[in-house]
């Protein structure tokens, strides 16, 4: 008689349960006390089909056994000696090696119940627990009202959340996602990791994948990379999803395929930032016949200095206007801006815009663009920031970093004629993306972001039309252009630092009030 005919139907549905994520460890472990056959069932499950799942569906000319061989070599030669231990009683071995595993597990369970990493946190505030980077939190309810959170399972799967959310993490298998964005991304030797939301079930086959519950429970799910399956509570078939679908579902179980929006959700969040940061400081206090002085830690930091550009255009030299820090410069929109020598900060490379921002309340989308800019004028090739003149993009008047045909937009009307801090923040990478590795803070808080491109960032500053950074004008106007709109940006600057380094919310906040980052 076959192992599978040894089993009660029970006890097979118990393992298939045990596949789709859904099991139940009492129950299994109750099997395993009282019946030999489906210790030996788990133990092959355990063993190989968990790991097998995708790469089966990938490579099915191979047989089992070679592709036992391929991904784990060790576990494909345990599986041989125990296959010879059968000769002389295979029940012993698999129970040998079933104590071991419910051991491993009894430890395990002990063990995660303090193993959740707070791996990266950017902006986060959490009533139920503080989040800071580096801290061990115990599974269990975890709430974050503002900002975002990464964290670390024990079993290496990584959770991005994005607040507001309210979550369960019941084990390292299964998270109970109540409201909220969540991104996971989830290691080989973690397939079969479960979210559950009010109205869903999804569970991994090797992928990363995207959450989305609203206020009433509904779901999106959104396949970021590889592959899910996912079902509606009442539902009984799970669909199959691969990168770039998703789906649709309703508490009323509404199911619906949709295209997956990677721009929805924050993948990654900056590392620990830099004590002591390179920067350039432009402070529009002190002008000298070459114009305003520049300063920092950069190398020859002071070679910099911002050239008033404005009776080339025709027009009168920009005005001083009382600052947050003294004396803040005055670019009335017509023919007023500035230019350095700096180049600015190439490619995908880390770095961190900070000012004194004064628009006013009149303001004109006409005089949006250019408070700061470098680069050139090509596909994601440049860096300038404005306030939101494109109602397409988001609200109007908000913070706008465009990298051309590729942009974010924050979330607060700048347009009041009052001084707010601003900073934006893009952590570098390989990878980098405007639509996830930039931050934007206003007056210290971090920003909801609308607009957001899906976009590599790739700062061009050694093209022959580049340009280096300038204040107050458009940085795709050229001299010979007719068209008088959109040239010139129109509102006040102080305090200009453009920092080498991803800066972290205390440093923006102690920049703020102090004029410095340092303690």
């Amino acid at each position: 008689m076959s192992e599978q005919n040894q089993l009660t139907s029970a006890q097979i549905q118990l393992l298939s349960d045990y596949m789709a994520g859904e099991y139940n460890a009492a129950e299994i472990l109750q099997q395993c006390r009282h019946s030999p056959a489906f210790k030996r069932a788990l133990v092959e499950q355990v063993g190989t089909d968990r790991l097998l799942n995708i790469k089966l569906a990938a490579t099915n000319s191979l047989t089992k056994e070679a592709i036992m061989a391929r991904i784990s070599p060790s576990r494909y030669q345990q599986q041989k000696t125990i296959k010879r231990w059968s000769r002389w009683g295979y029940g012993i071995a698999a129970g040998v090696l079933l104590m071991v595993s419910i051991l491993m597990f009894n430890s395990y369970q002990i063990n995660s119940n303090r193993l959740v990493l707070v791996t990266k946190v950017a902006a986060s505030v959490s009533a139920s627990q503080p989040l800071l980077a580096g801290r061990t939190l115990q599974v269990g309810r975890l709430t974050l009202d503002s900002g975002y959170s990464e964290l670390k399972l024990n079993n290496g799967v990584i959770l991005v959340l994005e607040a507001p959310v309210e979550l369960n993490i019941k084990s390292n298998d299964l998270v109970i996602l109540t409201k909220g964005k969540l991104v996971a991304k989830v290691p080989e030797n973690a397939i079969g990791f479960k979210v559950a939301t009010p109205s869903s079930e999804i569970i991994d086959l090797g992928t990363e994948f995207a959450v989305d519950v609203n206020e009433v429970g509904d779901s999106q799910i959104h396949v970021l990379d590889g592959e899910v399956k996912a079902r509606g509570k009442q539902s009984q078939r799970f669909e199959h999803l691969h990168k770039d679908q998703g789906l649709s579902i309703s508490m009323s179980q509404k199911i619906a395929r949709i295209k997956s929006q990677p721009h929805l959700f924050m993948r990654v969040l900056p590392g620990k930032s830099a004590d002591k940061p390179d920067y350039l400081h432009w402070s529009f206090e002190q002008k000298t016949a070459m114009g305003f002085v520049s300063s920092g830690t950069m190398k020859n930091a002071n070679a910099f200095p911002a050239i008033d550009r404005s009776e080339q255009e025709g027009g009168a030299a920009l005005k001083h206007e009382s600052g947050v820090f003294g004396k803040a410069v005055y670019f009335n929109g017509i023919n007023n801006w500035l230019e350095t020598e700096f180049p600015g900060i190439a490619g995908n490379h880390p770095r961190t815009l900070a000012f004194w921002l004064k628009v006013p309340a009149d303001f004109d989308i006409h005089q949006a663009f250019g408070i700061v800019s470098w680069g050139v004028q090509k596909n994601y090739a440049s860096w300038q920031i404005s306030p939101n003149p494109y109602p397409q993009n988001g609200p109007l008047g908000r913070l706008r970093v465009g990298t051309y045909n590729a942009q974010i937009v924050g979330s607060t009307d700048l347009r009041d004629g009052q001084w707010h801090h601003i900073a934006v923040v893009m952590y570098g990478g390989q990878s980098s993306d405007i639509s996830t590795h930039v931050l934007i803070y206003v007056d210290g808080q971090l920003e909801k972001t609308h607009g957001k491109s899906i976009a590599r960032l790739n700062t061009q500053i050694t093209d022959q039309a580049s340009r280096p950074l300038s204040l107050g004008r458009n940085i795709g106007y050229r001299e010979e252009d007719v068209y008088v709109r959109d040239k010139f940006f129109r509102g006040a600057v102080d305090e200009l630092f453009v920092f080498a380094a991803a800066l972290d919310q205390q440093q923006i906040i102690r920049l703020m009030k102090q004029n410095k980052i340092e303690k």
